[in-house]
């Protein structure tokens, strides 16, 4: 993807989970389908990815189609994590990869593991009932 953002002299920060970011960070062998983008991360706060930025779109639809990728191998499905809050200390524990210009915050593989096994719920839960898992507690982000 990074010669597309380049050469439209773009750049985003993604937070990137599941199964793709665990390849990235070595954890696992096998190829995923996509790439899941719990994120985007402006001025140092993580904001949702859905909508993604038109400019990104196509530059994910460019690379899809030149490698022959599904159209939806950039995915911003869970970027609902947004409302109901990372792990904390979330952010200190990214792995943050440069590729051109496009910057990935990978969650580290204890956060993976915590936002597989926690619960989803909606904002309005996250906010009034935190989540305790090994000793650290989720909350919605204010």
């Amino acid at each position: 993807m990074a010669p597309w953002l380049q050469e439209r002299g773009l750049s985003f920060e993604a937070v990137a989970i599941g199964g793709s970011s665990l390849m990235l960070l070595g954890l696992i062998n096998r190829p995923t389908r996509d790439l899941a983008v719990a994120g985007l991360v402006y001025c140092g706060d993580y904001v949702k990815a859905d909508p993604m930025p038109p400019q990104l779109v196509d530059a994910a639809a460019d690379v899809g189609n030149a490698l022959g990728l599904p159209a939806n191998w950039l995915n911003p499905g869970p970027t609902s994590m947004v409302d109901t809050g990372f792990p904390e200390g979330f952010a200190s524990r990214v792995e943050v990869r440069q590729y051109g210009g496009l910057t990935l915050h990978i969650a580290s593989r204890y956060d993976q593991i915590f936002l597989k096994l926690t619960p989803r719920r909606t904002s309005h839960q996250a906010a009034s009932t935190p989540t305790t898992f090994g000793g650290y507690t989720q909350r919605a982000r204010s």
